[in-house]
């Protein structure tokens, strides 16, 4: 799971200024509620501080990565802050704390918040990558920073994303032939069934003039059908004399250029 897919941009302060450890974890938790993942933004904030009374999350080299798990949350997100003047965090090294990536997972059995502190952790072992975060003028920036440590780091995957985007598009030939459209008449109804005749009018989408066959089938029981007469066009008016006014009638969709294929 991309860093870069978690991160929001309304998620990401890049002039984060507080007194102290737990006034930085509330404002990160409200960064995060502004990406929309959380949908019980006190549940979250207390499960992120119960976790922390666990253990610090601050683990060293300017950097804390507090996180929770919980039925607060509604999808899995990442908040970001870098803090200039730094924040005393009760980290591991005893040093003050630059920059915080909060993790928000919902309490499902996927240990997402694992696998992306797992993720996180790697690419903050860098300190190019840390002093880049901390001076990105803008968010667009230090998402940038991101997007390119992870391609650098995880080659693999950013291989497969290419593959993907240069996959072509499926043409519309290689779509299924039968379109979304079926009529069906009931001529004991009396439905569209005057004077002997039962008529219709379809007017289909998403096709070319000409492309389309209508196809007229009858059946006295509903479930085995006969064909009885044909016509193209994208819009189109036809009707036919029923062979028994109590059987059922309907009116198929194809394209045509498929169907000549088959033949």
């Amino acid at each position: 799971m991309k860093i870069t897919d978690l991160l929001k941009k309304q998620s990401i302060c890049l002039d984060g200024k507080a007194d102290s450890k737990e006034q930085v974890i509330r404002e990160m938790v409200d960064l995060m509620a502004e990406g929309g993942n959380i949908n019980d933004i006190d549940t979250y904030r207390e499960t992120v501080f119960k976790r922390e009374e666990e253990g610090t999350t601050g683990i060293g080299e300017g950097i804390a990565i507090p996180h929770g798990k919980t039925e607060a949350v509604s999808a899995p997100g990442l908040a970001a802050m870098v803090l200039p003047e730094g924040v005393d965090y009760d980290s591991l090294d005893g040093e003050p704390v630059y920059l915080i990536f909060l993790i928000a997972a919902p309490n499902t059995e996927d240990n997402v918040h694992l696998e992306v502190l797992s993720r996180l952790s790697m690419l903050l072992m860098d300190d190019d990558f840390r002093a880049n975060l901390q001076s990105a003028e803008s968010v667009e920036e230090f998402l940038g920073y991101i997007d390119a440590a992870e391609k650098a780091k995880f080659p693999d995957e950013a291989e497969q994303e290419e593959k993907r985007e240069e996959k072509p598009a499926e043409k519309p030939d290689e779509q299924p032939t039968q379109l979304q459209v079926n009529v069906l008449i009931d001529a004991s109804n009396g439905l569209a069934y005057e004077g002997g005749e039962i008529g219709f009018i379809a007017a289909v989408s998403g096709a070319e003039p000409d492309e389309l066959l209508f196809q007229w089938q009858y059946s006295e029981d509903g479930e085995s059908w006969e064909d009885i007469a044909g016509a193209t066009g994208q819009t189109h008016e036809e009707t036919v004399t029923p062979m028994n006014a109590n059987g059922y009638w309907r009116v198929l969709v194809k394209k045509q250029a498929e169907t000549q294929k088959g033949e």
